[in-house]
Parts: C-alpha cells; sequence; structure tokens
C-alpha cells in the first residue's frame, strides 16, 4: 500500500511540476544530470514531516502522511501543540530529519507568511542543524486557476546549514528571522 501511495504522489509531482530548478544544491547532493534534482524534490514525498492536524481528514493523502510517519499539529489546542513538538524533538535526537514548513500554512501568493518562532524549537531543544530551503513559485501549482491543480515552474534553492547546538539565547531568539531572511533572499 506504501508503494502505491508513494508511486501515486511522485505521479501527481511529475505533472504539477514542469520544472524543479534546484540551485546550490551541489554539495549536498552530489548528483549530475538535467533531471536529477527532480528526484531529489520527489524524494521530499517520503521524509518526516509536521503539518496541521487538518490534512489527517483527508483521505489517501492522511494514509501517505502517517506511513511516513509525519506529526500532526493542532494550532489551536496547546496541549496537544506541546506534545507533537515534544515528539518530533525524540524523533530528531533520534537521527531522523524532518521538514518543517516555518509559515505554518501555504502561500496563497508570492509573498512569505511570518515565520512562527515555535517551529524553530525543534532544532534548538534537540541541537540539530537548520537547512533553508527557499521553494520559489510553488503558490502557483494552486493558486495559478481557480480551484484547479496546475503545472508551474518551481525554483528551489538549498542554503548552508546552520548549526543550533552551541547557540546563545541571545542568537536562538534571533534565529527565525535569520532562517527567514536566507529564505527570502533565495527568491531574489
Amino acid at each position: 500500500m506504501f508503494r502505491t501511495i508513494k508511486w501515486y504522489f511522485k505521479f501527481v509531482f511529475c505533472l504539477i511540476l514542469k520544472t524543479v530548478d534546484a540551485k546550490k544544491a551541489d554539495k549536498i547532493l552530489k548528483q549530475k544530470g538535467e533531471n536529477a534534482y527532480n528526484e531529489y524534490v520527489y524524494d521530499i514525498v517520503s521524509r518526516w514531516a509536521m503539518a496541521k492536524v487538518e490534512l489527517e481528514k483527508i483521505p489517501f493523502l492522511s494514509a501517505w502522511m502517517k506511513r511516513i510517519h509525519c506529526i500532526f499539529l493542532d494550532r489551536n489546542d496547546m496541549k496537544q501543540s506541546a506534545k507533537t513538538i515534544l515528539e518530533g524533538i525524540k524523533l530528531l535526537k533520534s537521527g531522523h530529519s524532518m521538514v518543517v514548513f516555518p509559515e505554518g500554512t501555504r502561500s496563497k501568493c508570492d509573498e512569505m507568511g511570518e515565520f512562527k518562532a515555535g517551529s524553530f524549537k525543534l532544532a534548538t531543544k534537540s541541537k540539530v542543524p537548520i537547512v533553508p530551503v527557499t521553494i520559489d513559485g510553488s503558490y502557483k501549482i494552486l493558486e495559478g486557476s481557480k480551484y484547479r491543480i496546475c503545472p508551474a515552474k518551481v525554483n528551489v534553492y538549498i542554503h548552508e546549514p546552520i548549526e543550533t547546538e552551541n547557540l546563545s539565547k541571545q542568537c536562538e531568539s534571533k534565529l527565525p528571522e535569520m532562517v527567514e531572511k536566507i529564505i527570502r533572499e533565495g527568491k531574489k
């Protein structure tokens, strides 16, 4: 079942993403070939992630997300949110990587939303590096045409990792602002 779901999402990604232009990724990926970076983007579909609890209600998506051990955050329930953050810290400390979108929601236009400071607690509490990734143009997939999924060119910029292990409290408090600045610069 998992392989079928993973294949389905790879197929959907192929239809949606006309081109993925991954820049500044050579040091991390060490891959060659015109479409080598597309495979990297598809590989994201098998990573641990934090997602809003509402996605748990979408049948096929929910099954896939549970299979890859997504953790679901209920932004309206502080107690459940704290449990989710602790679960994420435990996963990171055990060596797993996690995809987190610090805006807390998808962008519906070219403008980035405000980064949520809480999303950085996962990295700072577990002392793992943050790898900022700029994803530019993905909003066009759903917002390019009313209520239809449309192919779009998406640029992906993978930035240098930021170590969190020895950050002072002052640097830790400025981390969301610093990561946001790096990601914004990737859009230029």
